[in-house]
């Protein structure tokens, strides 16, 4: 997680502490103490804080170690799991305020090990949630799609990298700022062709989301 803004962050994640294995922080040097503090301190330990300075040598040769913090974040980790399972496939997560925390939760009891948790922290409209790339180990589509709809049956917004139209694999309705902005960009719809639903079928009902077969070779 990377902290611009620290003290915001931090109070999430003590709050949030109990449903957390390991927290990986990018933070200034600066607030590194206040960090300590409220890792450690607060009426008993909650953990502990192992620091790594980040100076020039970050753009050194790569080494064996196993790097930087920030190597970790978003779908790093998802490449990282790759190299040692290539069967892993993930899916992105979004864990809406307020009931975040109760989300997270009830996905990972359901689901867990064969779905891991990644948490991302971010900030919404003011208000300090969870995104998550959880790993998942793939066994058939039919089941990765289970998996989807469990999640969406929990409150869970899926963004699903296995679609390949836009707003199936976004936000699973019709932006109306990326339709204009293509009308304007490729009237003719020359780019990308069957990669939006809305420019191909204006009329299709997006409660049958996962139902679209897009065109056929021969349109």
């Amino acid at each position: 997680f990377i902290l611009p803004r620290p003290g915001l962050v931090l109070e999430t994640l003590i709050k949030d502490w109990p449903m957390l294995f390991d927290a990986l922080l990018v933070t200034l040097q600066i607030t590194m103490m206040a960090l300590a503090v409220a890792v450690i301190g607060g009426g008993g330990a909650r953990g502990s804080v192992h620091a790594k300075p980040v100076g020039r040598d970050v753009l050194l040769p790569l080494s064996r170690d196993p790097g930087h913090v920030f190597e970790y974040g978003w779908n790093h980790t998802t490449l990282r799991a790759l190299k040692v399972d290539p069967s892993i496939t993930y899916l992105q997560v979004r864990y809406g305020y307020p009931d975040h925390i109760a989300k997270v939760q009830a996905m990972r009891a359901a689901l867990s090990p064969e779905v891991l948790q990644h948490l991302e922290v971010i900030r919404e409209n003011g208000k300090v949630m969870y995104a998550g790339l959880s790993l998942v180990k793939f066994t058939t589509e039919e089941r990765l799609d289970e998996i989807v709809r469990l999640h969406e049956d929990a409150g869970c917004m899926i963004f699903n990298p296995h679609r390949f139209t836009l707003e199936e694999g976004g936000r699973q309705t019709v932006d109306d700022r990326q339709l204009n902005f293509k009308r304007e960009a490729d009237p003719k719809g020359l780019l990308n062709p069957g990669k939006m639903i809305a420019w191909d079928d204006p009329a299709w009902k997006f409660d049958r989301i996962y139902e679209y077969r897009g065109r056929t070779a021969a349109e």
